[in-house]
């Protein structure tokens, strides 16, 4: 474990900033406020290695969302808590201190206007290693100010080895991820989806938990708040906090529980908190749940924990705001939420509005994240407006243009509060249905300060505990009886699902009069006796302060009423302890809904001056009353009782409850029943017994279950590894062999086609570019003719012009070209059939018609053969690897390889001799590589003249070797390969005396073909090591085959890699190219580059 801690200190906010630092009504405001956190340790050492955390902001920057809440600045300029000012903090101390200040800076001086009475203490080890996050509320003068202490992003390594030792103890299967995730997510938000994960952490009891104490009436919107910020739930924490107040965790249990017991007037001598201390098992959720269910809702921590704001001005500000009149530039709202324009004086000025005035234009609009509409307000203790105390403060209303002017020691008496509520058009009565919160708003609103306030408040809780009497029935109470029953009737139940623990009688005086003056107001006198369900400290608030808006249950928040069911117990499914209210509640002229509606109607104005309630069918099918004003309920008594409504009664005696189980009927009994009645002598067991059997053959179902589950679980797993043994399975090994070999061959017809294909065309582009420049030298010897005889024409000199005459016709040059042009109709190879013509076309300087009109060639001693027709000839002859005789006679045709090469003029050949077929060498060894019959070749020798000796020998034995390798039956020959191809997978797989053997087979069938010999020579190559054998078996199968397009190339690749012999490679791999493999091409060029040839 790392001795260093890093954390993220961070500043967000300050809350209730007291109302005198925005009373300088100048627009150029010059002065700058600035929050510092320091680190301390222990001792109150500065810690310097520790950076200063330093927040500006002025005037200018305060905000106000509402005229009910207080001045707040956010710490940034963005208004984005994300971007709060930060520093990052190293320590080797466990523990720090935070000393933090709020200071002033003005022109001519500077100060400190805020401090915490001590200093913070802040367990970084906690912070790094569990919790993550922490947020805490640090009171000054200045007001409250939000710190927040993060582990550092920048400790990547003690993020990796804390997620390791976390991995390592609740998940070692997921080990592998750590990278990946320290790298892509905060440590804050992996840790808090690993505690909800692995249930270390219970958010929704600290979220529950922090609505009960600051926002009970939002609690219901816990749900769906923690679905909202699922996996952040440390975030969440982190801005209620900010936007409310500290996390209930946070806060000392001694301070709490002294503040509750202050505001609810008990002690710890009192037997109910007692026992809640004692039952509580040192856990202060639990404590203080049993204390609120008891007592009444936790007081807000803000009320007590924070001590009060408040601005001292310097005797130059005192100076000056002297000599000029007192007024405040208005506080800007927060964004959509601008408030009216209210200005607070501290030096006795009255309170003015200014309508119409613009805002600076140095006020700044800024946002601020909503996290939820929760209680943003603080209590009265908290929010006030703590001034110098020196002077009076005056406020206003816009309702009311009279202002009301209070000094500190002069207090308004219950009457003048009274006659000052009848001048705004309301009646004292009100006050008897309003909340504590509401008494002060309403109290606020007219002006009284909070000292004078506190009075009103005191004197209205004085008259409502004087109003409000209450009277514990014991069972022999004569009324006791009565109620119990008329209970029993208003619910619905029977007595037996009912246990009633205490009956207390309730009044309230001022509720009763007022009842009373509502019921002559109803359109009919009518009244009726209704119940309200709930808990007991719910139910007391309605006797004490009426039904008003936050008691009762409501229809909706659009619709507020005040909702009686007439059967409140039909959906319970469990005993439980409750207390009923029973209430007497004026019904007056109701209005009665169809079955179809499960609402009440809405509480329009036209409606309520024709109706006083309405009835209405609830969702759950029961009947219920809506009333709309809370001076219609008047409460009577209150029943504390144990209600269960498992409980079935007997069906022959309802009074009774079910006792026994009669097995052989299936049917319930009570004990009158068997004993006297129908069951009797008949098998029974008591209900206790029947159930434990239930139970019993209950958990066999449950074992059986399980065994099934776990029987299913297997299967599934074995079904899913017979889906992942399917990949491997020999069927499919089988098939992909078969689809690869099938692939392969064809690939190799596939390139076959092409090569065929690519060569004719290339043949075909060359005849047609040969008899292109066939017909251009015709054309120019006939547009030469054409001048001749133009030039003739024009002679004037007969004997000139018989000349001429004789000249044409003794050359025939007009018949020569017409036989040019009947010649150049005739295509070397036939594209639509793919044969050849028995002549080639050739060509002649001169041609003579003979008597029989027979065509012969002239011979001219001037004419020789092109040089470059030999070295086109020659150029072929290597690719063919067939040296021809230097003084053989040659015929020129039309060859692909004579191209733009050939000379402009008619060139001149000797004269052939009869039966002469011309034909390239390529030609030649593209018969015998086909398969061509031993009478062509023997015929091919008859036509050509004789060559050497040797090549002769060499041809007549390739031609022999490729006839006896063609001569074994195709699916012998495709056996064949396909063993070649397992040999070589056998020698892959390290199974080389496999491969051996199956290469010999291969040798022992094909004794006298290439396919054979190729066999042997992968054994002489792969398997003995043996290079020099290898080439001899590879040569000795290119003459059986020398058309094999893979055994040309590896017999290159041995001779250029292994055995050093350059020339012969690249005369291989050219002859591989010509036969359409284009790996040897690019080998072929690789090499001539390497021998320089290029």
């Amino acid at each position: 474990m790392s001795s260093v801690w890093k954390v993220l200190v961070q500043l967000h906010n300050v809350v209730n900033i007291p109302c005198d630092v925005c009373s300088n009504d100048e627009c150029d405001d010059a002065r700058v406020f600035s929050v510092v956190a320091r680190a301390v340790s222990s001792n109150g050492t500065l810690l310097t290695e520790c950076p200063e955390v330093i927040a500006e902001f002025t005037t200018r920057d305060i905000v106000q969302a509402s005229a009910a809440d207080p001045l707040e600045v956010k710490l940034d300029g963005r208004g984005e808590r994300g971007a709060a000012v930060s520093a990052e903090w190293s320590t080797n101390a466990p523990t720090i201190g935070l000393m933090l200040l709020v200071k002033e800076r003005q022109p001519a001086c500077e100060r400190v206007i805020g401090s915490c009475e001590k200093n913070l203490v802040i367990d970084v080890s906690d912070v790094v290693q569990r919790r993550k996050i922490v947020t805490h509320i640090v009171g000054t003068e200045m007001g409250r100010v939000g710190v927040s202490f993060t582990v550092a992003p920048s400790d990547t390594a003690g993020y990796r080895r804390r997620l390791t030792e976390f991995l390592s103890q609740y998940n070692p299967g997921g080990l592998h991820l750590v990278d990946s995730v320290v790298r892509g997510i905060p440590e804050v938000e992996t840790f808090t989806k690993l505690y909800r994960k692995y249930a270390l952490v219970d958010y929704e009891r600290r979220v529950r938990d922090f609505f009960r104490v600051y926002g009970r009436e939002h609690a219901v919107q816990v749900p769906l708040l923690l679905k909202e910020w699922e996996n952040r739930e440390e975030e969440l924490m982190h801005n209620l906090v900010l936007d409310n107040g500290p996390e209930p965790d946070n806060i000392d249990v001694e301070t709490r529980l002294e503040a509750f017991l202050r505001a609810h007037n008990v002690s710890t001598a009192t037997p109910d908190v007692a026992r809640a201390l004692r039952e509580s098992n040192n856990t202060p959720f639990q404590l203080f749940e049993a204390l609120s269910l008891k007592y009444g809702p936790e007081p807000d921590p803000r009320s007590y924990l924070f001590p009060p704001t408040h601005y001292e001005l310097t005797q130059t500000q005192y100076q000056l705001r002297q000599l000029r009149p007192t007024s405040v530039p208005p506080i800007r709202a927060a964004e959509n939420k601008w408030s009216p324009q209210r200005e607070i004086s501290s030096n006795g000025g009255t309170k003015r509005e200014e309508e119409g005035k613009p805002f600076s234009q140095h006020q700044r609009q800024q946002t601020s994240p909503v996290i939820l509409s929760v209680s943003h307000f603080d209590p009265p203790a908290a929010t006030e407006t703590n001034i110098n105390g020196n002077g009076d403060h005056s406020y206003g209303k816009e309702k009311d243009t009279r202002s009301v002017n209070f000094g500190n020691n002069a207090v308004m008496s219950w009457d003048g509060f009274c006659d000052l509520l009848r001048r705004q058009w309301r009646e004292p009565s009100d006050v008897y249905y309003m909340s504590e919160a509401s008494f002060s708003a309403v109290a606020e609103n007219m002006g009284y300060t909070k000292p004078d306030r506190d009075i009103l408040i005191h004197q209205w809780q004085q008259r409502l505990r004087a109003a409000v009497r209450e009277e514990v029935l014991t069972p022999g109470d004569a009324y006791y009886g009565t109620a119990m029953k008329e209970v029993l009737n208003l619910v619905g139940l029977q007595e037996l699902n009912l246990e009633v623990v205490s009956v207390t009688m309730v009044s309230n005086r001022e509720h009763a009069s007022c009842f009373a003056n509502r019921l002559l107001t109803a359109q009919q006198r009518a009244t009726e006796r209704l119940a309200i369900v709930g808990e007991y400290h719910r139910l007391r608030d309605i006797v004490v302060h009426g039904a008003n808006g936050t008691a009762g249950e409501h229809n909706s928040r659009r619709n507020p009423c005040i909702v009686f069911h007439r059967l409140p117990f039909q959906n319970w499914n469990r005993k439980q302890f409750t207390c009923i209210l029973v209430c007497d509640v004026v019904i007056g002229k109701p209005f009665v809904c169809t079955p179809l509606v499960k609402t009440a109607r809405e509480a329009t104005e036209e409606f309520r001056t024709e109706w006083d309630c309405c009835v209405f069918h609830d969702a759950s099918g029961g009947q219920a009353v809506a009333v709309y004003d809370p001076q219609q309920v008047l409460p009577r008594y209150m029943v504390q009782c144990h209600v269960d409504v498992t409980v079935t009664p007997c069906p022959a005696h309802p009074s009774r409850a079910v006792e026994y189980y009669v097995a052989d009927e299936n049917a319930f009994a009570c004990s009158h029943c068997v004993v006297l009645g129908k069951y009797r002598k008949k098998e029974v067991l008591a209900i206790e017994d029947a159930v434990a059997q239930a139970r019993s053959r209950l958990a066999d179902y449950k074992r059986d279950v399980h065994q099934l589950l776990v029987d299913l679980e297997a299967r599934e797993t074995d079904l899913v590894r017979e889906v992942d043994d399917m990949s491997i399975a020999a069927r499919r090994l089988e098939a992909e062999k078969e689809v690869e070999r099938i692939r392969r061959e064809a690939e190799e017809r596939v390139a076959a086609v092409l090569r065929a294909l690519e060569q004719a065309e290339e043949d075909q582009l060359n005849d047609i570019k040969l008899r292109r420049e066939c017909v251009s030298k015709a054309r120019d010897a006939a547009d030469t003719l054409s001048e001749n005889v133009t030039t003739a024409l024009q002679h004037t000199n007969p004997l000139q012009i018989l000349a001429a005459l004789q000249r044409v016709q003794a050359e025939d040059e007009l018949q020569y070209l017409r036989g040019e042009f009947r010649r150049s109709c005739i295509k070397i190879n036939d594209t639509e059939n793919g044969t050849r013509p028995d002549a080639p076309y050739a060509w002649t300087r001169t041609a003579i018609r003979d008597d029989d009109d027979a065509l012969t060639i002239a011979a001219d001693t001037g004419t020789r053969v092109n040089p470059l027709f030999e070295q086109i000839e020659d150029k072929m002859q290597r690719m063919e690897g067939i040296h021809m005789n230097t003084n053989s006679r040659q015929n020129y045709g039309y060859t692909s390889s004579i191209g733009t090469g050939v000379s402009t003029h008619l060139m001149e050949t000797p004269q052939p001799e009869k039966n002469t077929t011309v034909n390239s060498l390529y030609a030649k060894y593209l018969a015998i590589a086909s398969g061509a019959g031993k009478e062509e070749e023997e015929k091919e020798g008859l036509i050509h003249q004789p060559m050497n000796s040797n090549v002769i020998t060499k041809k007549n034995s390739e031609s022999n070797s490729a006839l006896c390798a063609l001569s074994a039956h195709p699916s012998e020959i495709r056996r064949a390969k396909e063993d070649i191809t397992k040999g070589w997978a056998l020698y892959r797989q390290g199974n080389t005396e496999g491969a051996r053997r199956m290469w010999n087979d291969v040798y022992g069938c094909h004794l006298d073909n290439a396919i054979g010999a190729r066999a042997q020579a992968y054994i002489a190559e792969a398997l003995d090591r043996d290079y020099e054998a290898a080439a001899k078996w590879y040569d000795l199968s290119l003459q059986r085959d020398p058309s094999d397009v893979m055994t040309l190339y590896n017999y290159g690749v041995l001779l250029e890699t292994l055995l050093g012999r350059l020339e012969e490679a690249l005369m291989l791999f050219e002859r591989a190219h010509t036969l359409g493999d284009g790996a040897a091409g690019r080998r072929a060029q690789q090499l001539r580059v390497s021998l320089g040839k290029i």
